[in-house]
């Protein structure tokens, strides 16, 4: 073998490991930030529920078959359910293939 190809192979062998430890790495900072916009989206629906709740009475006397937001409330957390574990159960296998030996 060339040593010119010999120095390019040495290189990529090199590299796997930085490479082995920053796929974790992004996948973790991606679930996190992932994670931060879905809590910062639950805020939001709560707060607007909120004010629905504060200002229901004067929909319903104009429009007494306004439906419910997003269905009834243990529907609307059980549809949390999924986005809000999601990310934490991919950070945790983020987390152990990064720590396993």
């Amino acid at each position: 073998m060339p040593p010119c190809f010999a120095t390019a192979v040495q290189q990529q062998v090199n590299d796997v490991p930085l490479l082995v430890r920053l796929i974790p790495l992004i996948g973790i900072t991606g679930g996190v930030l992932i994670y931060t916009a879905i809590i910062a989206g639950v805020v939001a629906m709560m707060h607007n529920r909120s004010l629905l709740r504060t200002h229901l009475k004067a929909v319903l006397s104009r429009d007494p078959d306004f439906p419910p937001v997003q269905g009834r409330r243990p529907m609307a957390w059980l549809a949390l359910l999924a986005p809000l574990l999601l990310p934490l159960a991919l950070v945790g296998a983020w987390v152990t293939l990064l720590l396993e030996k």
